[in-house]
């Protein structure tokens, strides 16, 4: 018998962390969003109706989050910055057409 795995990315919605579906009380641009990001390996962003996949990676100097959307068709990876720059007004610049 197979086993579904219960892992399930987790989504920040309106400014709102939520992980395996549930409402955590973390909100993006705060401390608490600062820690989960010290954990977190990916997250689905929800901004304006859009969405897309955000993503960390270590480099030589160290971790950096990136973006990953459709863009006329294409899949395109957006540079977001290291966690500290991880801000919702940064994510609305990403989300920004160009």
């Amino acid at each position: 018998m197979m086993r579904k795995s219960s892992k399930k990315t987790a989504a920040l919605i309106s400014g709102t962390l939520y992980t395996d579906d549930e409402y955590t009380g973390t909100r993006i641009d705060t401390p608490a969003w600062l820690a989960w990001l010290v954990l977190g390996k990916s997250f689905y962003v929800e901004l304006e109706g859009v969405g897309f996949t955000v993503r960390s990676q270590k480099r030589r100097n160290g971790m950096f989050w990136y973006a990953v959307k459709k863009l006329d068709g294409k899949t395109k990876s957006i540079y977001v910055g290291p966690s500290y720059a991880l801000t919702l007004a940064r994510l609305n610049t990403v989300l920004a057409p160009g």
